[in-house]
């Protein structure tokens, strides 16, 4: 049955990925996981319920009045109080062991496949019949520029990789992420097309950033930040630089010691981090970090790398303050 014979028989577009997703179990198919990422896409505009929140940010407690800096949990912690908690006076939140050994090697194996499926596509840029990579179709100006610049600082669109996205929706939702992320915005989420990214780096030229300086403002949002690999601390491969502490304005760019307009100069983050320097924490595969927009962060720079660092960034926003110029899959 093709997806077209499954929406026209289905009352919704969500019911139909329902269906396809229970037959996509049963049989995985690539040309069907294609097909399951672009109705997600196409139910966004039409199976969107309303928010549950009036006002935003939500008014949660500390959930760990005693810790300063980032805290740690694990898996088995993860809840909206907790995560949204976090976020909201320590600005972050380690889940450490979110994903198991087992559940990393799946993602990782899919992700190299993928990659060199991708490296080896056909001169005129097409890939092969049997290729994992199958490019994202979408009319949105945004896509090439974003696909080519990805793709020129080593990582991958995971909507490209429909397979990929669909075994970690998978695993998110059997984490408990999806159920967690959505009752923090208070409706069901959207991953962004742009912002849910294979990420594969070990030079680069790191900057200090809040997302929420080039996503725009007015939204609601929360990354989830998953390592594929050892990175960080004293590991051969860059971590990520963080301002362990809430910070709730975006900050200045374009200032200070700033090397691009939408970064935070050194100097000013010296200002913000008189209170909590910047720290550099240890990850293993499977840990992950939860943030908002207005987290300041970067990738490690500080010393000379030697490994590669992979890793799984994925940005869920509150359908109702989606970004306009992003391109929308409803989870």
């Amino acid at each position: 049955m093709t997806d077209t014979q499954v929406v026209a028989g289905a009352d919704r577009v969500m019911d139909a990925v329902g269906i396809l997703t229970e037959e996509y179990r049963r049989d995985p198919d690539p040309e069907l996981a294609r097909q399951i990422v672009r109705l997600r896409h196409d139910a966004f505009g039409r199976d969107r319920a309303p928010s549950q929140r009036e006002s935003w940010p939500p008014e949660l407690a500390d959930p760990f009045p005693d810790v300063r800096g980032v805290p740690e949990i694990s898996a088995a912690e993860i809840s909206a109080a907790v995560v949204g908690g976090a976020i909201l006076h320590h600005g972050a939140v380690i889940v450490r062991g979110l994903l198991t050994p087992d559940e990393v090697s799946v993602v990782q194996d899919r992700a190299l496949s993928v990659l060199e499926d991708r490296d080896n596509e056909s001169d005129d840029g097409r890939p092969g019949a049997e290729s994992a990579y199958r490019p994202f179709q979408v009319e949105a100006a945004s896509v090439p520029t974003e696909r080519a610049w990805v793709r020129e600082v080593g990582g991958m669109l995971v909507a490209d990789a429909p397979e990929m996205m669909l075994e970690v929706l998978e695993i998110f939702r059997a984490k408990g992420v999806i159920d967690t992320v959505t009752e923090y915005l208070g409706e069901r989420p959207a991953l962004s097309y742009n912002k849910c990214v294979l990420r594969r780096i070990r030079e680069s030229a790191p900057t200090w950033h809040q997302d929420g300086a080039f996503i725009g403002s007015g939204i609601r949002a929360i990354d989830l930040w998953l390592s594929l690999s050892h990175c960080g601390g004293d590991n051969p491969a860059p971590g990520l630089d963080v301002v362990p502490k809430r910070v709730d304005e975006i900050l200045e760019t374009g200032t200070k010691g700033s090397i691009f307009p939408n970064s935070i100069g050194q100097g000013l983050v010296d200002e913000v981090a008189v209170d909590a320097q910047p720290e550099t924490p240890s990850f293993a595969p499977g840990d992950a970090i939860f943030f908002d927009d207005f987290f300041v962060h970067r990738s490690s720079s500080e010393r000379e790398f030697t490994a590669d660092r992979y890793a799984l960034e994925s940005w869920f926003f509150a359908p109702s303050c989606f970004p306009e110029r992003y391109v929308p899959i409803l989870v």
